[in-house]
């Protein structure tokens, strides 16, 4: 068997079921283990406290998969994945694109599955996991029968656990654009080259607030993405939408996706432009909005740029509600990890200081039921989006 034991009260943060064990918790290995490979903790006395995947390269050596003394297995992997989708039948009645598998918060941590209709994308962010990718898509298969399987591993968090970034096929065939109906709205995703894995499907039920304060209203998107928040407003009624973005191979699919639905051209307007002097643009002007979103990708990944981070989340904020009117909605949003709802919403605060504006707040909201967040395990949550009315 391959053991680690723990330092004297190294054993603490387990005991309540954190399942993550850092480098600094650790007094000795026993047998050898190899990056990859499955682990049974011990307390520095000796006594069974949770079965994971190690790896010495991270600093995070070991993820629990169990607090129970079983056999990981290909059975017990199969077990897993199937409850994971068992889990998520309600939305697969309701929607065709969503998370089948949500990593530390499903049990099986770095592995994350998301299900495009027909398609799966995988992402496998540590080194037990990439070791058995096959076997994920071999079950995958017997569960599902998908179409094809993509894997999209060209994201920077596989450097920290030793891992080349690479991405490609796994099985079958994955066409150039997939359509998806979300709310019964219908998008184009590419989940060869879009952002994450090809949509922002974490934000689905946010997205479809925006239909209490579309009608008829003047509306503004920044960072648009393929046009997400901009589609569901010209869905729900808006009389004209701007849609911002710096990326133009999203600015084109925008388009493609406002065509889709049978929106015409003079309901809106895709722009390739840097957001932040885009909203110093309009404020100069004075143009107005009934309602801007902000959803802009993660300002950090690491607590070394934090400052910077928030002064970036201040600005555009800042700006944003400047060129509000009155009675005037902003949803804004935030997927940096690193900034808590507490240190967001003080941020906030600063923001409508400076602005000379009274807000309130309406709503605060994460993330949908299938990225669930695991109680004991605080870093599972990093999806905010505040919705704020200008008084």
């Amino acid at each position: 068997m391959l053991h680690i034991i723990l330092k004297n009260k190294g054993d603490r943060l387990l005991k309540e079921r954190y399942p993550w064990v850092f480098n600094n918790q650790i007094k000795n290995l026993l047998n050898n283990p190899k990056a990859g490979d499955i682990v049974s903790v011990l307390d520095s006395k000796g006594r069974f406290l949770g079965k994971g995947f190690f790896n010495p390269i991270s600093s995070i050596v070991v993820r629990i998969l169990s607090f129970e003394d079983i056999d990981i297995d290909e059975n017990f992997f199969y077990k897993r994945i199937t409850q994971s989708i068992e889990k998520r039948k309600n939305l697969i009645s309701k929607a065709d694109a969503f998370r089948l598998i949500s990593s530390e918060a499903d049990g099986l941590p770095t592995l994350i599955v998301d299900k495009y209709r027909d398609y799966l994308v995988m992402q496998t962010l540590g080194v037990a996991t990439e070791m058995r990718k096959n076997l994920f898509a071999d079950i995958l298969c017997q569960i599902l029968k998908p179409k094809g399987i993509y894997e999209r591993n060209d994201v920077p968090i596989r450097k920290l656990e030793g891992l080349s970034s690479n991405k490609g096929l796994l099985m079958g065939k994955i066409p150039e654009l997939i359509t998806i109906t979300e709310n019964r709205i219908r998008f184009f995703v590419d989940i060869k080259n879009g952002q994450k894995t090809g949509f922002y499907i974490d934000q689905r039920d946010n997205r479809n607030i925006v239909r209490d304060f579309s009608k008829e209203a003047k509306v503004l998107d920044c960072f648009c993405y393929t046009g997400g928040f901009s589609i569901y407003a010209l869905y729900y009624g808006a009389n004209h939408v701007t849609g911002i973005d710096i990326s133009e191979e999203s600015i084109k699919l925008a388009k493609r996706n406002a065509a889709l639905n049978n929106f015409k051209d003079k309901k809106f307007i895709f722009n390739i432009a840097n957001v932040f002097d885009e909203l110093k643009n309009f404020d100069r002007c004075g143009e107005k909005f009934d309602l801007v979103v902000l959803d802009p990708p993660s300002f950090t990944r690491k607590k070394q740029t934090l400052k910077a981070a928030i002064r970036g989340y201040k600005e555009i904020n800042l700006r944003a509600m400047k060129i509000l009117k009155p009675g005037g909605v902003l949803i804004t949003c935030s997927c940096s990890y690193h900034i808590g709802l507490e240190l967001f919403k003080s941020m906030l605060i600063q923001a409508s200081s400076d602005a000379k504006r009274t807000v309130r707040i309406l709503d605060i909201r994460n993330h949908p039921m299938d990225h669930p967040i695991l109680l004991q395990l605080k870093e599972s949550s990093y999806l905010k989006c505040l919705v704020l009315e200008i008084v």
